[in-house]
């Protein structure tokens, strides 16, 4: 979860070399990307995990399907967490 990009700057080099990405926005990218997937993942899960599931049952009574929960429900209420996640992706 917590590994160092200095310990794989030279197979992340190899890679991106045999790819033909060197000189490349996707060679910058990628890299990138994979090392702050887990980070946001980790910080998603735990603010979904402590939402109640009593909400959910409560929208689904109230008519509310499935797409509706996530888009007027879960999505206005996960606010902070993407912030927070957006600019630790920014840092």
């Amino acid at each position: 979860l917590l590994f160092p990009l200095v310990v794989a700057i030279l197979p992340i080099f190899i890679q991106i070399r045999q790819l033909g990405l060197i000189n490349n926005l996707w060679g910058v990218i990628l890299p990138m990307v994979a090392f702050s997937l887990p980070g946001s993942v980790v910080i998603l899960r735990g603010f979904f995990m402590a939402i109640p599931t009593e909400l959910e049952d409560a929208a689904y009574i109230d008519g509310c399907s499935t797409l509706g929960f996530f888009r007027f429900i879960l999505l206005p209420m996960a606010r902070p967490a993407i912030a927070a996640v957006a600019t630790l992706q920014v840092i």
